[in-house]
C-alpha cells in the first residue's frame, strides 16, 4: 500500500499546478477569446486541457489506455460518455478534436469556466464549418 503522505504531496502537487495554471488561463480566455475566430478560441481553451492530462500523469501517476479505437468513424458521430469524472470531460476535448458538447446552459453561468466554453458558440459551428 501506498503511504498516505506521499498521495497527500502528489495530489497537493496535482491541485497547486492545476490551480496555478486554470487561473491565468481562464482569465485570459474572458479577457481575450471574443477577438479571436472560433478556431483560435478552441485551439487555446484546449491548450489547458493538453496541459493537465499531461500533469496528473506526471504527478499523480495517472494512466490510460483507448480500447475500440478502430470503432471511431473518420467522419463526425455522436460520442455519448458516461461521465464518471472531471478528468474524462478534460481528455475528450484533447483527443477528439472539434468536439462540441452538449450540456446544461446553467453550466455557462459558471465564472470563467461557463464563459469560456460560451465564447466557443459549439452550437454555431462544426468541423465542417469553413471557420473552423
Amino acid at each position: 500500500m501506498t503511504n498516505p503522505i506521499f498521495l497527500f504531496f502528489r495530489a497537493t502537487l496535482f491541485y497547486l499546478g492545476y490551480s496555478l495554471t486554470l487561473i491565468p488561463h481562464a482569465i485570459l480566455c474572458v479577457l481575450l477569446l471574443w477577438v479571436l475566430p472560433i478556431k483560435a478560441r478552441y485551439h487555446y481553451v484546449v491548450m489547458w486541457n493538453t496541459f493537465t492530462v499531461w500533469w496528473v500523469k506526471v504527478t499523480c501517476g495517472v494512466q490510460y489506455r483507448i480500447t475500440g479505437i478502430e470503432n471511431i468513424p473518420p467522419h463526425p458521430f455522436v460520442l455519448l460518455t458516461n461521465h464518471q469524472s472531471p478528468w474524462e470531460t478534460i481528455f475528450l476535448y484533447t483527443y477528439f478534436s472539434p468536439l462540441c458538447a452538449t450540456l446544461k446552459r446553467e453550466l455557462l453561468h459558471i465564472p470563467f469556466f461557463g464563459w469560456a466554453i460560451a465564447m466557443l458558440k459549439q452550437t454555431n459551428w462544426s468541423a465542417t464549418d469553413p471557420a473552423y
